[in-house]
C-alpha cells in the first residue's frame, strides 16, 4: 500500500473512531441524565421549589389552584421556611408566582380553606423557626392580594390544625393542631361576616391531635376527620374517623370496618362528583421517617374504605398537599417529603377518580429536561447511524 493511500485510510479510520467515541460519550451522557433525579429549568419558566408542609386550595370559579408556604429543608433556619404564593393553571399546565404588597410570614403547616361567600382563601397559624403562629390572613381571589385580619380572640398558636367550610352555616370550622404546650382538642368557629373567632364547648369531640385531615362532604353536610397524631402517654397514631354534624354542630365517632392503617400528615380530598373521599400517603410512626405511598377511596354510600391498586403513582411521602379540580375531575398533588433531611419533592401528579389511576404531570421545567435528553439521544443515534453507513461504504 502506497504511503498516500495509507494516509487516507488512516485519516478515515480516525474520523470514524472519533465519531464512534463521540457517540459513546453522548450515549453515556444520555443515560446519566435519564437516571439522575434532577430537572433542567429554563430561567423564564416559573415553577415552585421543592417543599413540604405547604397548603393548596382550589378556586372553583376559574379552576385555578393556590399554593402557599411550606419548608424547603429540615434545618429549622429562617430560610428553611417559605412564604411564596403560586397559582397553578391546569388548563395550560403552567405556574405563576404571585407578588403581594403584604403577605403572611414564612411558615409551614398553615391551615387554609376556600371561603365562597367572599371569594377568598382564609389562612390561620402554622410554625416557623421562631415558633408557632396564630395570625389570620385572607387572600382575595379577585385581586390576588394578601391582607391580615385583626382579631381580638383567636385559637391558640398552633400548626397542622385542620379547617373546613361549613356550607349550611356559612362559617369555618377549625379543629386540633400542634401547640407550644401539646396537641389541641379544641373546636373553633370563624364567623366570615364579622371576622370573629369563637371557641366551641362541646361534650364530645376527637382526642387532641395534629397531622389529621378533615374534608367537607357536601352530599351529607358533614365534616369528615381521619387519623392524626394524638397526645397521650403512649404517643398514639390514629386511624379513627369522626363526623362533625353541621346541623347540630356536634362531633361523633364513626365505626368503619377495615380502615386504612394508622398515619398522620397524609392528605385527603372530597370528590363531589362521585361522593367519595380520596386519601394518599402519610407518616407511619413518630420514631422514623417511614411513609405510606398507598391510595385509598372512602365510599360514603357503603361506608367502606377501599385500597386502590395502582401501577404507578407518587413515591411514599408525607406533608404533601392535594386538591380536587372540579372542572377536570382530577385530584392534583404537589410536593411533600419522605425523609425531610434528604428527600423533599417538587413533583406534580393527577389522580383520575373515575379510572382510579395516577399520572405525573410534566410541567415546563421537566419538559425542558426531557427535551434536552431527547436531543442528546437523537444526536447519539445519528452518530451511530453515520458510523454504520461509513462502515458499509468502506466495504
Amino acid at each position: 500500500m502506497a504511503l498516500k493511500e495509507f494516509s487516507k485510510v488512516w485519516v478515515l479510520e480516525v474520523k470514524n473512531n472519533c465519531k464512534f467515541l463521540t457517540s459513546i460519550l453522548l450515549i453515556s451522557i444520555f443515560y446519566l441524565l435519564y437516571s439522575l433525579p434532577f430537572s433542567v429549568t429554563a430561567d423564564n419558566i416559573p415553577y415552585p421549589s421543592a417543599r413540604a408542609g405547604h397548603n393548596m386550595i382550589y378556586n372553583p370559579i376559574n379552576g385555578e389552584i393556590i399554593l402557599f408556604g411550606g419548608m424547603k429543608d429540615n434545618l429549622n433556619y429562617q430560610g428553611s421556611y417559605l412564604n411564596d404564593t403560586w397559582v397553578y393553571h391546569y388548563s395550560n399546565n403552567s405556574w405563576i408566582e404571585i407578588t403581594s404588597i403584604a403577605q403572611p410570614s414564612n411558615r409551614n403547616g398553615p391551615s387554609m380553606v376556600y371561603e365562597p361567600i367572599h371569594h377568598r382563601v382564609l389562612l390561620f397559624g402554622g410554625s416557623s423557626h421562631a415558633g408557632f403562629l396564630n395570625d389570620t390572613w385572607e387572600f382575595k381571589l379577585s385581586t390576588y392580594q394578601w391582607s391580615k385580619i385583626e382579631v381580638e380572640i383567636c385559637p391558640p398558636k398552633c400548626a397542622d390544625a385542620e379547617m373546613f367550610f361549613d356550607l349550611p352555616n356559612n362559617e369555618i370550622v377549625l379543629f386540633g393542631g400542634y401547640t407550644p404546650v401539646g396537641y389541641s382538642d379544641e373546636t373553633w368557629i370563624f364567623n366570615i361576616n364579622d371576622n370573629l373567632w369563637e371557641k366551641q364547648n362541646l361534650s364530645s369531640h376527637p382526642s387532641s391531635r395534629y397531622g389529621h385531615r378533615i374534608v367537607y362532604s357536601s352530599s351529607k353536610d358533614l365534616g369528615v376527620l381521619f387519623a392524626g397524631h394524638a397526645f397521650d402517654s403512649s404517643d398514639t397514631i390514629n386511624n379513627d374517623m369522626w363526623l362533625y354534624n353541621c346541623s347540630n354542630k356536634q362531633w361523633s365517632e364513626m365505626t368503619v370496618d377495615s380502615p386504612p392503617s394508622i398515619r398522620y400528615w397524609h392528605d385527603m380530598i372530597y370528590d363531589e362528583t362521585n361522593e367519595k373521599i380520596i386519601m394518599f400517603g402519610g407518616r407511619k410512626n413518630s420514631y422514623s421517617f417511614d411513609c405510606w405511598g398507598d391510595t385509598w377511596e372512602y365510599i360514603e354510600e357503603s361506608n367502606q374504605w377501599v385500597e386502590i391498586e395502582t401501577n404507578q403513582g407518587p413515591e411514599e411521602r408525607m406533608f404533601c398537599s392535594m386538591v380536587y379540580n372540579e372542572q377536570a375531575k382530577k385530584v392534583i398533588l404537589f410536593g411533600g417529603n419522605e425523609d425531610p433531611n434528604t428527600t423533599i419533592f417538587d413533583d406534580l401528579w393527577e389522580y383520575d377518580t373515575n379510572k382510579s389511576k395516577w399520572k405525573e404531570i410534566i410541567t415546563g421545567k421537566k419538559a425542558n429536561s426531557n427535551i434536552l435528553i431527547g436531543i442528546i439521544g437523537i444526536l447519539s443515534l445519528t452518530g451511530i447511524a453515520s458510523i454504520i453507513r461509513n462502515k458499509s461504504k468502506s466495504r
